[in-house]
Parts: C-alpha cells; sequence; structure tokens
C-alpha cells in the first residue's frame, strides 16, 4: 500500500507509545460498540500524538509497490509503526517489534488493521 508512513523506534525507549498500542490492542472497538469506538479514537489520537513527538531511529513513506527502507543502528528492538489515513476506517495502523542486533538486514512485513499488507 503506497503512502504508510513508517517510523522505527528505539523499543526500549517508548514506553508510553507500547503502553498505547497495548491499549488499543485490548478495546473491542472492532464490534461496533460506541463506547469501545469512541476509547479507541481518543487512544489511537494519543498514539499517534505521542509517535510524532517521539524522536526516530528513522522514517520513511511507502512507495508505489508499497515498500519502504529504513536504516537503523543495530540495537535489540525496533518498534516498527506504520500509519496512515484511509476513507472509511477509522484506524489504519500496523506496529511491530524486531531485533537488529548483528543482523545486517532486517525484512519487517506489516500487516495493517484492515489486513491489507504493507
Amino acid at each position: 500500500m503506497p503512502g504508510v508512513h513508517v517510523y522505527a523506534f528505539n523499543a526500549k525507549k517508548i514506553p508510553a507509545i507500547r503502553k498505547s498500542l497495548f491499549v488499543l490492542d485490548t478495546l473491542e472497538w472492532e464490534s461496533g460498540d460506541p463506547a469501545a469506538m469512541r476509547a479507541a479514537a481518543v487512544e489511537y489520537d494519543r498514539l499517534l500524538s505521542l509517535v510524532r513527538g517521539a524522536r526516530t531511529l528513522g522514517y520513511a513513506t511507502s512507495n508505489g509497490n508499497g515498500d519502504f527502507e529504513i536504516m537503523v543502528p543495530q540495537i535489540d528492538s525496533v518498534l516498527v509503526f506504520g500509519e496512515a489515513r484511509m476513507p472509511g476506517e477509522p484506524f489504519y495502523y500496523s506496529a511491530k517489534v524486531v531485533g537488529a542486533t548483528g543482523q545486517e538486514e532486517v525484512r519487517v512485513v506489516l500487516l495493517m488493521c484492515n489486513q491489507q499488507l504493507l
């Protein structure tokens, strides 16, 4: 999917982002429950604010093929977070923690929350 904003963070240095992702994972907003949808919308806005305010290891926007490349130092845990605005989708994001120590190259596939691959 083109146009996805992808951020890489040192996972150990962003506990607030990890907590926000956990909160979103625990909310049952996909069932259509209005209270859960409101709570998820508030938490998603909070998450995006945290992401945009945090120090990144790198950033990229996916190209027409949905590919992206971010160079990061070799560290234990890198949190890769992707998000985009999609018409008709209240939340369009994915995150994955990967190890980058001792790796020359790490490939990451993000499964966006509406089940499209990036």
